[in-house]
């Protein structure tokens, strides 16, 4: 005999107690709202047990209320043995007794208790919640990376070897800098920002695994130049020499081409395929830029942009792979 969960007898059917008035706040589908609501404005952990009148739950969390780490959370009651009952069905909850916590940034985001249905368990779990300040709005931008650690400068050949060698897509930005010497382009505050919203797009960044880095065009002229001649050269606008015999000494004549090369703005670079694709369109701070960027993005991400070999004079500028 006696009751399973300890303490003294009591009346009622085995591993059930009378409940004591007032241990927790009863809740129910009328109610829910409101307590809820309660808990928002005062920002407060809220604590709801979902079991039978009369669980020895009941009178165990009701004596973990008055603990300093947890004193604070409100403390709820739906009294239900209904699996079909619509709070229940709400939240998903099967089986009973059942533990929702929600925490003091965010207090109506309820989240299931999974651990054992224990009280010391449950009271480690809200005080958990109590020290979770954090509402929702700043968890995902707590959880958002800022640009600044999403862009990398390509100071030296390392940095470029890595972006025409990274298996995936590396979406290179040519600047000049502009101003007192060490002192970053304008565009790579834009840049910064664009990253921030083109990270939004996890599934996309993730699956081609794109980064992004720029490079100062003063400092690599080279790079620009020849990526900017791969696109003329392709688009015909040189002549190619009139001989390829090679006892012909014409047959070594540099082509003649009609327009210097474009400095693209920027190359998205796909390494393990050794080809690029140029986006010659201004970049600055306005909204249809930005759009413009990460259209172009999406266009080379789903091969509907023309591809034009990487010059293997690059590789002379780059190191070799160690």
């Amino acid at each position: 005999g006696g009751n399973p969960f300890g303490g003294g007898g009591g009346g009622g059917p085995q591993g059930q107690r009378p409940q004591a008035k007032g241990l927790l706040d009863p809740v129910n589908l009328a109610s829910m709202k409101g307590w809820l609501q309660d808990a928002v404005n005062q920002k407060k952990p809220v604590l709801l047990l979902f079991a039978p009148a009369g669980h020895s739950l009941i009178e165990q969390l009701g004596k973990i209320k008055k603990n300093d780490d947890v004193k604070m959370a409100k403390f709820g009651h739906v009294t239900t043995t209904d699996a079909n009952h619509p709070l229940m069905k709400k939240y998903k909850i099967k089986n009973l007794p059942a533990v929702l916590i929600g925490s003091k940034g965010d207090p109506a985001a309820l989240h299931k208790f999974e651990g054992k249905m224990d009280a010391d368990a449950i009271e480690r779990a809200l005080s958990i919640a109590v020290r979770n300040k954090l509402t929702k709005e700043a968890k995902q931008k707590n959880e958002q990376p800022l640009g600044r650690d999403l862009v990398t400068n390509v100071a030296g050949m390392a940095a470029l070897h890595q972006c025409f060698s990274h298996h995936g897509i590396c979406m290179l930005f040519f600047f000049t800098r502009a101003g007192r010497p060490g002192q970053q382009p304008q565009g790579v505050k834009y840049l910064e920002k664009l990253t921030e919203q083109s990270h939004k797009h996890k599934q996309i960044n993730k699956k081609l695994k794109v980064i992004y880095m720029w490079l100062d065009v003063q400092q690599f002229p080279q790079v620009a130049l020849q990526l900017g001649s791969a696109v003329r050269d392709r688009e015909g606008s040189c002549s190619t020499p009139p001989s390829t015999d090679p006892n012909d000494p014409k047959a070594y004549q540099d082509p003649v081409c009609r327009r210097p090369p474009k400095v693209p703005t920027i190359a998205a670079i796909l390494g393990k395929k050794s080809k690029f694709v140029a986006y010659f369109n201004a970049f600055d701070k306005s909204p249809e830029s930005t759009k413009g960027v990460l259209d172009f993005l999406s266009r080379v991400s789903m091969g509907d942009e023309t591809m034009h070999k990487i010059p293997a004079s690059i590789e002379l500028i780059t190191p070799p792979a160690a």
